[in-house]
C-alpha cells in the first residue's frame, strides 16, 4: 500500500530502471561517490542544524543517523516512537526538534498527521502528536496527501504540504467529489500545540490562521533561499503542463486547479472536447478518462489573483509541448515563458547554499532534481534525460523571480531528497535505495571559517541591498545575537560589532563601496552567515 501510494504521488511512474548506474557529473568541478546503501524505501534526508548530523527517514517511519566517516547508518527511531505509519516528511528544526509527517489511509479515508519529537536533555526525545486532519475521503486515484514540511524562520510554526486528491479537480470516480478545503494547500501549524484537529472546513482553516497558501497541487519539497524567501517544487498534472518552482508566500493562491504551470486548465471551459480541442493532450500518452467536457467544474474564487511560478530562462529543463501546434520544442529557443521545468519531470530535492559554503559558480545558489526517468511514458516525448541534478540561479526583480537552470549531473535512480552540509550534498534515492555524496568546490574566497552548526535562516537582514546601515534581527525565541563580523570578499575583517545577547543589532554600512559583503554572526544558538549587497 505504501509503495503504491508513493507511485501515485509521482504520477504513477512506469518503466522504472532496474540497473542502477553510477551517477555522472556533467561539469568538471564536482565529484560524486556512493556513500552507502539504505533501508528498504528511503523517503527523506535532513540535517540537525545544531550538529550537522544527517538523518534519513523511510516510508515505514524508521529514522536513521548517518555515519559519514564509516559510510553506514544506525536506526535511532521507529514508528513505535512517534506512532506514525506511511511517513512522507521529515524536518529537523532550529533547536533540534524533529517533525515527522504521515499520510495514512484508514478504511478509505485519508488522515494527515504530524508528530513532534523534542530533545529531553539526556540524549533522548519526547514524542507527541502535533496535529492531525479530520478524515477525508480517499479519491481512489490521485491522492497526494501530506508530504513536505518545514519550520518557519521564527520557529513558531511548521508549514505542511497537503496535496490534491485529484489530478486536475475532476470528479473522483468513487465518490463524485473534487478538491476539499483541507487539500491542495499548504497548512500552517503552531509548534506549541498538541493533538490539534485540523477540520476539513474552509472557515475553520481561515479563521484560525491554519491556511498558509492555497492552490497548491503537490509541493513535494520546500526550502529557504539564503535571503529567507521560501520556495517549493511542484509536481503538476498528467496534461503536458510544466512542473513548477514557486516562491511560496503567505496568503497567496497558486492557481490549482484553474491554472497549472503557465496554462489555464481547459476543463473549466464549456468548449473543452478532448483530445481534439487541446494540443497538450495526446491520445495514447496522456489523454486519460479524467479529461472530459465538464459543465459542473467549479468557478475560480472571486477576487483572487493567481501567483505564477518562477520563469525558467534556460538553458536546461525547458522542453515543452507547444500549445499552438502540439509539437515538442525548446521553450527558450522559441521565446516562450515557461514556469518552470519540463512537463512530467517531477521536481524534488530542493536545496539552497544558504551558508555560502560552495565555491565556483555555485555560491549562494539553489538546486533541484527530477525524479522521473526518461523512460517514463509521459516524460519520454520531451527527450529530457531525467533523474538529474540541476543548478538554479535565481534572480529577483520587481517582486518576481526568474531562474537559470543548468544540468550538472545525471544518472541517479529515483532521487527524492537532498541536503547540503558544508560543500557536500547528500542525495537519497528511492529507487536506487542509496545515498550519494556530491562534492562541490569550497568557497575559500572569503577566508571565513565554515559554521560548524548554522542557523542562518533564523537571522534576518534588512534592508538588503543596504544603505547607510543595516539591522540583524532574530525573531526566534531564545536566540540572541552575541557578535557580528563584517567581511569583504577577500576575507578582510571590516568591523566587529557586539550584540550583548540582544534580539537586534544595528551595523553601519554607509562607508562601504558598492559590492558584496558577508556578515558572520555568533548567537546563543549557533552561527550564521549572511550575504549583503551595497549598491
Amino acid at each position: 500500500m505504501i509503495k503504491q501510494a508513493l507511485l501515485i504521488l509521482f504520477l504513477l511512474v512506469a518503466g522504472m530502471i532496474t540497473l542502477y548506474a553510477q551517477p555522472t557529473a556533467l561539469v568538471s568541478d564536482i565529484t560524486i561517490r556512493k556513500l552507502m546503501d539504505t533501508s528498504a524505501d528511503p523517503i527523506r534526508i535532513d540535517k540537525n542544524p545544531l550538529t550537522n548530523e544527517i538523518y534519513y527517514l523511510d516510508d515505514e517511519g524508521n529514522i536513521y543517523l548517518v555515519d559519514i566517516a564509516n559510510q553506514s547508518a544506525a536506526q535511532v527511531f521507529t514508528s513505535a516512537d512517534h506512532s506514525l505509519n506511511e511517513t512522507f516528511g521529515l524536518e529537523i528544526g532550529a533547536t533540534g526538534n524533529i517533525y515527522v509527517v504521515a499520510a495514512e489511509n484508514v478504511n478509505g479515508y485519508n488522515i494527515g498527521k504530524v508528530a513532534k519529537g523534542v530533545p529531553d536533555g539526556s540524549g533522548g526525545y519526547s514524542w507527541s502528536l502535533l496535529a492531525h486532519t479530520q478524515p477525508y475521503r480517499h479519491s481512489g486515484n490521485r491522492d497526494h496527501k501530506f508530504s513536505a514540511i518545514i519550520e518557519s524562520t521564527d520557529g513558531k510554526y511548521v508549514y505542511v504540504n497537503s496535496g490534491s486528491r485529484t489530478d486536475h479537480s475532476e470528479e473522483a470516480k468513487n465518490d463524485g467529489l473534487r478538491e476539499m478545503p483541507i487539500t491542495s494547500a499548504i497548512l500552517k501549524i503552531p509548534v506549541d500545540t498538541s493533538n490539534l484537529l485540523l477540520q476539513n472546513n474552509e472557515l475553520f482553516l481561515n479563521n484560525n490562521g491554519y491556511l498558509f497558501a492555497d492552490g497548491i497541487r503537490n509541493t513535494f519539497d520546500m526550502e529557504y533561499a539564503p535571503n529567507g524567501d521560501l520556495f517549493g517544487v511542484e509536481n503538476c498534472d498528467t496534461r503536458d503542463n510544466e512542473e513548477e518552482l514557486n516562491w511560496l508566500q503567505e496568503g497567496h493562491h497558486y492557481g490549482f486547479p484553474w491554472k497549472i504551470g503557465t496554462h489555464h486548465n481547459p476543463q473549466q471551459f464549456a468548449n473543452f472536447n478532448p483530445p481534439g480541442s487541446d494540443n497538450l493532450l495526446v491520445a495514447g500518452i496522456n489523454m486519460e478518462s479524467t479529461f472530459y467536457n465538464d459543465p459542473g467544474f467549479p468557478v475560480p474564487p472571486a477576487g483572487v489573483t493567481f501567483t505564477d511560478p518562477v520563469i525558467n530562462t534556460g538553458p536546461d529543463a525547458a522542453i515543452i509541448r507547444d500549445s499552438v501546434d502540439g509539437n515538442i520544442k525548446d521553450a527558450i529557443a522559441i521565446g516562450r515563458a515557461m514556469g518552470t521545468f519540463s512537463p512530467h519531470s517531477s521536481p524534488v530535492a530542493l536545496t539552497f547554499d544558504t551558508e555560502y559554503q560552495l565555491g565556483g559558480d555555485y555560491t549562494g545558489h539553489g538546486f533541484a532534481m527530477s525524479y522521473n526517468a526518461s523512460s517514463q511514458r509521459k516524460y519520454a516525448p520531451f527527450l529530457d534525460p531525467g533523474e538529474d541534478l540541476m543548478l538554479l540561479e535565481l534572480t529577483k526583480s520587481q517582486g518576481k523571480y526568474t531562474t537559470a537552470v543548468t544540468r550538472i549531473a545525471e544518472g541517479f535512480s529515483g532521487p527524492l531528497d537532498a541536503v547540503l552540509v558544508g560543500n557536500k550534498m547528500y542525495i537519497i534515492e528511492y529507487s536506487g535505495k542509496a545515498i550519494w555524496e556530491v562534492i562541490f568546490p569550497e568557497n575559500t574566497g572569503m577566508g571565513i571559517e565554515s559554521p560548524s552548526s548554522s542557523i542562518s535562516a533564523l537571522i534576518a537582514v534588512a534592508p538588503n541591498p543596504v544603505g547607510s546601515s543595516l539591522s540583524l534581527t532574530s525573531a526566534f525565541e531564545g536566540l540572541r545575537i552575541q557578535q557580528a563580523k563584517l567581511y569583504d570578499l577577500n576575507g578582510k575583517v571590516l568591523g566587529t560589532f557586539e550584540g550583548y545577547e540582544k534580539a537586534e543589532l544595528s551595523i553601519p554600512t554607509g562607508h562601504l563601496i558598492p559590492g558584496v559583503y558577508f556578515i558572520f554572526v555568533e548567537t546563543t544558538k549557533g552561527r550564521a552567515l549572511k550575504k549583503i549587497v551595497k549598491e
